[in-house]
């Protein structure tokens, strides 16, 4: 019997393969067991506990129609069995391939109801799936999920992968970090839960529940991977309920449920796998083989005993030799982007993109379509001229008027205490807003001298301005005409302000486990002390308490969290200080939004508990902050240019900036698109295109993952190179190494005369794609040193099939190039800093599943097929030569070639043709030990 296991890699974050294949090898010792995976950097290949390897090429370069006929090839043998341990493959074989009664694994129809983020198989299991939503919604509404959560987010991926957030910031940073293995449109945003967690790994064939384990987490690492946990039977009650979900789904093959079950009890589903977890051997070791069972279930053998041992496991880091015949690949070129591996070196994102076969992510919108745009945002638009000068802030008609009406309506007839909304000067400092709000009977809320005077000029008593800052102390005693209340940011503070008269003097509180620069630490004990001492000094007089946090960053339920604790602290401040008159100042940082939908409604429970438990309390003060201006203000801006990335991208340059939206890395603004050539105004919807400022910053960014209204779509149009028909003979030619012959195909060793060089065509196109070449190169030989390959030509020109003959004009704008074409760039980029470099001609060895793969990928595109020879390979590489020493160095994968390592197993170097005419080299020449012969084919191998 032989089973082949897929996803192998076993580096800090790893397959489960490798824990699969132990676990059959303890249930089944003379079971014949192939280890397959899709990159030779995956350190899964050279355990011990293989028979035997089935090494692919990475997916961008298998053909995946191809593929799939093999699998189902293997599995035409009555005692042979596959079990996969990647995530994007078992999606694409239950598609491919399946079902198939020896292809242990979900049907696609059963997959469809573990995918997340809606995981519809949580309603069978009886558990609840945390919020969430597509990273593919516009950052308005990315922005409002995060406050509702308290900033506590997962950016997490379909398949795999998953970065916590705790900002707008590192959302931003998560989306940017996933993008590089997944499409957007494969990513979510979840909202974190605390509690326990906990794992189920089960098995089922055909429907039936063969064997289920809890796994208890002990030790994490730090990206949350399990490092020790204990092992313990599955509830009666959550196993029917699996065996359940298995039955009704016809489930075959592995699973892993992992749960959380909160702190008030309620039990998540956050993830529920397709395979077995990487741990799974540690399963095994604690007595239940699951591996073991489902393989028996499905061979309809004698199910493997299962043996009473420790419940608690651990895993630990050890070494093993590289198995002969397969050598690791040396690192990359730093020098080089590199490919990003994510959680396998085989790629899978490459595989789940060509599986999709679709473009750019939906352009989805933040508003309906049915929401018109505010008439106050109309009338000022339609009142711009033509030759308005830009940016400029427009006052929308009413607007802010509009919400001062608003907010004083809602909170009419309410309390007691006295409710008394103050407008906040610092975040709009405009004069009909002001004076609007006085004229309604708002407070008003400043932080220096200036705005105190500014307000006062305006027409607000004295009276009806209240102090929040942290400089107050130095400009208090100044004035002419003193504020109503006084919150004095420190302990110190508050001694040092106490001897103006005519105040209350307050102070800002600082709850616990918040982290903020502003106010009394009430988890310091000394703090808290020294405060109730100098309280307890200010006699009768009233005194203020003031709690102001930004909810729009803090999260709406942390803010009440905040706000509940305050009265509370406020209850101990008044009973330890003998305080019998108080004034309360609750605000800060409200996004309009929330402001309405839970501020506003929660408010009246907010004053029944501060009635019941602060009855000296003769005022409250509320600060809407942002939920009155943003509604007031605009910012009109223009389109200075329009830029397309190579990646199809669009990007704005604008003459705004920064300096006009100052909290534009902090929060998404509202954008608004107003041709110049119509009246059809309407909101920007989500993409993958951003708004860059006009001033000479980095960070000078307005605007991330929009539509843009104006995009220019990629040219279809492709110049195809005349295919050659494949040889239906081959003749062989003897190359003498060692006493030996070594048979290499004719049609390779006679493919081209001499390695191949692009065309110049001798004008100013090709002469000003060779500058802008050889400009890149010296920028990166100047960063990485002179003797580091151009690894950033196949960074950016990945190797793949090209038209020849091809010109310096026309490479640089192609997608993807050949090795004829990298090696021969490489090699007059080395020249041209002074470097003794040559191309030179290569014949590889591949196994028949590349070679199929390369000649249907080169054939599909048109391209000529007679480097193949299955199976042995054409290939070009740069030579440099340090003596009597030739380094071989692969452009199309940026490494050197090992004159060890890579003259045997998969892609082994057969043989060498080197020239050196354009240097003159001379001989001795040696590749290693190897002696080369100049102008002719030298073979590296005593045998073939």
């Amino acid at each position: 019997m032989k089973v082949y296991i897929s996803g192998i890699h076993c580096g800090p974050d790893p397959s489960p393969g490798v824990g699969i294949a132990s676990s059959l090898r303890l249930a089944f010792p003379e079971l014949r067991i192939v280890g397959v995976d899709y990159s030779a950097r995956s350190t899964g290949l050279h355990a011990d506990v293989f028979d035997d390897i089935y090494l692919r090429r990475p997916w961008d370069e298998v053909d995946l129609g191809i593929y799939a006929d093999q699998v189902l090839q293997f599995l035409g043998d009555s005692d042979t069995f596959w079990i996969s341990g990647l995530d994007v493959e078992i999606a694409w074989l239950a598609q491919a391939a399946g079902p198939h009664p020896r292809l242990l694994l979900p049907s696609a129809a059963a997959l469809e109801r573990t995918g997340k983020p809606e995981l519809r198989a949580s309603a069978v299991l009886g558990l609840q799936v945390p919020e969430s939503i597509s990273a593919t919604m516009a950052e308005w509404t990315l922005h409002e999920f995060c406050r509702r959560h308290n900033w506590d987010i997962w950016v997490k991926s379909r398949y795999h992968g998953a970065v916590r957030a705790r900002s707008w910031r590192e959302v931003r940073a998560g989306l940017l970090e996933m993008g590089v293995h997944w499409r957007r449109d494969d990513l979510f945003l979840q909202a974190h839960v605390d509690g326990n967690e906990q794992c189920i790994a089960f098995a089922a064939h055909r429907g039936t529940l063969v064997g289920a384990m809890v796994i208890e987490k002990r030790i994490l690492t730090e990206t949350g991977k399990t490092w020790a946990a204990r092992v313990a039977p599955v509830d009666n009650a959550v196993l029917q309920r699996l065996a359940c979900f298995l039955a009704d789904t016809g489930w075959t093959g592995d699973g892993e449920l992992e749960t959380v079950c909160a702190h008030d009890g309620a039990e998540y589903l956050f993830d529920l796998n397709p395979r077995f977890p990487a741990y799974i051997h540690g399963v095994t070791l604690c007595g239940t083989n699951l591996p073991g069972m489902l393989v028996a279930a499905a061979a309809q053998l004698k199910q493997p005993r299962q043996s009473s041992s420790p419940s608690m496991f651990a895993r630990v880091v050890t070494e093993v030799l590289a198995r002969q015949g397969l050598p690791i690949p040396p690192l990359e070129c730093r020098s080089a982007k590199g490919a990003a591996f994510g959680k396998h070196p085989s790629l899978q994102p490459a595989l789940l993109r060509r599986v999709a076969q679709r473009g750019r992510m939906p352009q989805s919108r933040w508003a309906p379509d049915d929401v018109p745009v505010p008439t106050g945002w109309q009338e000022a638009l339609s009142a711009v001229k033509a030759n308005t000068r830009t940016p400029r802030r427009l006052a929308l008609r009413d607007g802010g008027v509009r919400r001062l009406d608003e907010i004083s309506e809602r909170i009419q007839g309410l309390g007691p205490p006295e409710i008394a909304p103050a407008l906040s000067v610092k975040t709009l400092p405009e004069q009909s807003l002001a004076s609007a709000a006085n004229g309604r009977g708002w407070w008003a809320e400043v932080i220096s001298a200036d705005e105190f005077l500014w307000a006062k000029r305006l027409g607000f008593p004295p009276e009806r301005i209240v102090v929040n800052g942290p400089t107050t102390p130095m400009w208090l005693s100044q004035l002419q005409g003193q504020p109503s209340t006084v919150f004095f940011d420190s302990v110190a503070a508050l001694k040092a302000g106490v001897s103006c008269t005519g105040i209350i003097p307050g102070v800002r509180l600082r709850p616990p486990w918040l982290s903020s620069r502003f106010g009394v630490p009430l988890d310091d004990p000394r703090a808290f002390m020294e405060l109730v001492e100098t309280l307890s000094g200010l006699g009768a007089q009233p005194v203020g308490l003031s709690l102001h946090l930004p909810c729009d960053s803090l999260g709406t339920s942390a803010w009440w969290t905040a706000a509940n604790a305050a009265v509370h602290w406020a209850q101990k401040l008044t009973e330890l200080a003998g305080v019998e008159s108080l004034i309360l100042d609750f605000g800060g940082g409200w996004h309009p939004d929330d402001f309405d939908a839970l501020f506003l409604p929660m408010l009246p429970d907010l004053l029944s508990r501060i009635c019941a438990t602060l009855p000296g309390v003769q005022r409250l003060l509320i600060e809407p902050g942002k939920a009155v201006s943003m509604g007031a203000y605009a910012l009109l801006s223009t389109i200075v240019e329009l830029r397309t990335d190579p990646d199809g991208a669009r990007s704005a340059i604008v003459d705004a900036s920064i300096a006009d939206l100052p909290m534009a890395h902090l929060m998404p603004h509202r954008l608004l698109h107003v041709p110049a050539t119509s009246v059809d105004t309407h909101w920007v919807g989500a993409g993958e295109d951003r708004i860059y400022g006009g001033i000479c910053m980095e960070s000078d960014v307005l605007a991330h993952s929009i539509a843009s209204e104006y995009r220019i779509q990629p040219g279809m149009g492709t110049d195809w190179s005349s295919s050659t028909p494949e040889r239906t003979t081959r003749a062989w030619r003897g190359l003498l190494q060692g006493g030996s012959t070594v048979m290499v195909p004719e049609s390779l060793l006679s493919y081209l005369k001499f390695p191949s060089c692009p065309g110049h065509h001798g004008r100013k196109c090709c002469a000003t794609a060779w500058a802008w070449a050889s400009a890149m190169d010296k920028t990166f030989s100047g960063i990485f040193g002179a003797r580091t390959p151009p690894a950033w030509l196949s960074s950016r020109y990945p190797w793949g099939p090209s038209r020849w003959p091809i010109h310096w004009c026309e490479l640089v704008h192609a997608a993807r190039l050949d090795c004829g074409v990298l090696a021969g760039v490489s090699t007059l980029l080395l020249r041209a800093r002074g470097m003794d470099a040559e191309s030179v001609q290569l014949i590889q060895e591949f196994s028949h599943h590349d070679c199929a793969a390369w000649q249907a990928e080169w054939s599909s595109q048109g391209r000529a097929t007679r480097w193949i020879d299955d199976p042995y390979i054409y290939h070009e590489c740069c030579a440099l030569r340090d003596g009597e020493q030739v380094h071989l160095w692969n452009p199309s994968q940026r490494r050197w070639f090992d004159p060890q390592s890579d003259l045997s197993g998969l892609g082994r170097i057969v043989a060498v043709r080197a020239f050196g005419k354009d240097s003159n080299w001379q001989e001795p020449l040696f590749f290693g030990s190897r002696r080369l012969t100049l102008g002719g084919w030298t073979a590296m191998e005593d045998s073939c």
